[in-house]
């Protein structure tokens, strides 16, 4: 199956870091309660002049520099996200128009949260096999989570952060696996008007929790198996960064080192469908992966939905 190499990344948290103990200075929390149930110290949140647009504009200035190539290059723009600031255009279309793509490209958003950066992988992936060979896709996660949270509900506002990442792809010919799901499950974790009208995030954390551990590590041995190859021969994991002890209980399900699984959210929290490519540029510059090594992507979330990509890296 032909697969991708990632040609650049690049990300940009939100401009407004916000600690612990700041957060605790607004809600009913501690540090201590915070750090210990979700391994989160810190998150960033968009500045007053910041959108979606605008951090995913950054990240993927940072991905074609990173790359050194040309906007007019990219053949695709697909966008993760489910918080624009508007229902239309598209972010993936003002971004096309902001960074120069020419006119023949195609420019589309995916609403698939947690799961979403990897839905849109795979969805560039395929356009890029079918097409001649050197064609780009650019492919961004980038969320404003805190307009959508309810900074009186601590089982929530402590989680989310806000920023974008992004990756530019074209096709090489690298083993490459895919697998997707979804268990109708809404109530677990969406976006629903408060009795005010305004839309919040609301969350069942232990339905989450429980998904989470159950889905994750079937789908990471089923990737392996799809591949002819064992979980440990995986060098590095890159899953949602959605709870700290979610990953650790991930990582002892799978009887593999908790130090394979890259981690950021101590310092970025959950950003949802960037929280995948903000680790994945952050785990390539602390670490450039070398070519031939094997890498799996794993989003999970509302939905709830699960999804995840083996590639080799190349």
């Amino acid at each position: 199956m032909t697969g991708i190499r990632i040609l650049g990344s690049g990300s940009r948290p939100g401009a407004d870091r916000v600690s612990n103990e700041d957060l605790c200075r607004r809600v009913d929390s501690s540090d201590a309660w915070i750090s210990q149930r979700t391994g989160i110290q810190a998150r960033h949140l968009a500045g007053p002049d910041e959108r979606v647009e605008s951090l995913a504009l950054e990240a993927a200035r940072e991905a074609l520099q990173a790359a050194a190539i040309e906007p007019q290059t990219v053949d695709l723009l697909v966008v993760a996200t489910f918080s624009p600031a508007g229902r239309m255009p598209a972010v993936a279309t003002t971004l096309a128009a902001e960074l120069g793509l020419g006119e023949g490209a195609l420019a589309f958003d995916l609403n698939g949260a947690c799961t979403g950066f990897v839905q849109a992988l795979d969805c560039a992936r395929n356009f890029l096999a079918v097409r001649p060979a050197g064609r780009r896709a650019l492919v961004i996660g980038a969320e404003v989570i805190s307009r959508w949270v309810d900074w009186s509900d601590r089982s929530t506002c402590v989680l989310f952060g806000d920023g974008a990442g992004a990756v530019l792809v074209e096709s090489a010919p690298t083993p490459y696996f895919s697998m997707f799901g979804v268990r109708p499950l809404a109530e677990a974790l969406s976006v629903q008007p408060d009795a005010q009208g305004k839309s919040r995030v609301r969350m069942d954390g232990q339905a989450v929790f429980r998904f989470a551990l159950r889905q994750v590590p079937a789908l990471i041995r089923d990737l392996a198996a799809a591949g002819g190859i064992r979980p440990e021969e995986v060098e590095t994991f890159i899953l949602h960064q959605a709870n700290g002890r979610i990953l650790d209980k991930i990582a002892q399900h799978l009887a593999l080192p908790a130090d394979r699984f890259y981690r950021n959210i101590a310092e970025l929290g959950n950003t949802s469908a960037a929280s995948i490519p903000l680790a994945l540029d952050a785990w390539r510059q602390e670490r450039p992966p070398e070519a031939g090594e094997k890498v799996i992507l794993a989003g999970f979330g509302a939905g709830l939905t699960w999804g995840g990509i083996l590639f080799e890296w190349s």
